[in-house]
């Protein structure tokens, strides 16, 4: 039995969901059926465990695109994405044990050669393995990120900000490193890592210290700090839109989105109900190899990856 037909068996879908369809004129196969079967089986035990111990969570970027546009998945995406706040984070990732498998809390205290900065819950009989990284050994399978949200000092943060991708960058050259088909620019950046001798732990430790320094409740601004993709001034987030949460349909089950959901999309999309256009659609993870129906050990075996 597959892991779709598994859920499917759990109730957890209605029976005609692996069904492929037309959303918004995008075609919907039955493989990217089965990754949303997948990944809404994590969300929905995620959500069950913070509700068991009172934590607070909000879906975030295009997932909560997808719960206000779609009330479920964008059609062409193919991850989740929550924030937490860090307190609620640090007591999240310390409950390994509430997930069975096939599901896996993972971060580089449960996983030793992981060094992304969010914790992931991951789906261990299935694969979602990025071409670059897959030499690395660690769980690949189908994954959904979940970011400590902190506060955040605008009058200070920015070097702290760019302190932490620089540190972010050293820690996805290690995710590289085994690799041994790299490009010369890769295989440059790797030499001068390990010239460097770093330790990818105490850099991910250093990472989590800088975001999570300020602590004053007061704070204007908020911020997904671990990650540091865009320029500094766009990752600023009003506090005030995660005062308090809101609950918001997600394909079968209900989701808690931040209150202010209309005006973080607005700033991050601007007309955030309008569809990129069609060559922009399915591209968020290009370089990663999606499949529901094999684990990621498999699949790697058959690339002639052994870890």
């Amino acid at each position: 039995m597959t892991e779709a037909e598994r859920i499917l068996a759990s109730g957890l879908i209605p029976k005609d969901y692996l069904k492929p369809e037309e959303k918004c004129g995008f075609y919907i196969s039955e493989e990217r059926k089965k990754l949303f079967a997948v990944l809404l089986e994590m969300l929905y035990q995620y959500d069950w465990v913070c509700k068991k111990y009172g934590l607070t969570y909000f879906m975030i970027y295009g997932s909560l695109l997808g719960a206000v546009r779609h009330k479920g998945f964008i059609p062409w995406d193919d991850d989740l994405d929550v924030c937490m706040p860090r307190e609620d984070y640090e007591k999240f990732i310390k409950l390994q044990s509430e997930f069975k498998e096939p599901l896996f809390l993972q971060t580089p205290y449960t996983d030793k050669n992981y060094f992304y900065t969010p914790a992931r819950i991951r789906n261990s009989n299935t694969c979602a393995a990025v071409e670059l990284f897959r030499h690395m050994d660690y769980n690949q399978g189908i994954w959904f990120s979940i970011f400590p949200l902190d506060r955040w000092a605008d009058d200070w943060g920015e070097d702290r900000y760019l302190e932490i991708r620089k540190l972010v960058m050293h820690n996805s050259t290690f995710m590289r490193s085994k690799n041994p088909d790299l490009d010369p620019k890769n295989a440059a950046r790797v030499a001068e890592w390990r010239k460097q001798n770093r330790d990818p732990l105490r850099d991910y430790e250093e990472i989590q210290r800088l975001a999570s320094a300020c602590r004053d409740p007061n704070t204007k601004y908020v911020m997904t700090a671990v990650i540091t993709m865009g320029q500094y001034k766009e990752k600023l987030l009003p506090a005030q839109c995660f005062s308090s949460a809101t609950e918001l349909d997600f394909e079968s089950i209900k989701v808690s989105a931040p209150v202010g959901y209309r005006e973080l999309l607005t700033r991050w999309y601007g007309d955030f109900m309008q569809f990129p256009p069609v060559e922009q659609r399915g591209l968020d993870h290009a370089d990663a190899h999606f499949d529901a129906d094999i684990s990621y050990k498999d699949y790697l075996k058959k690339q002639g990856v052994v870890h």
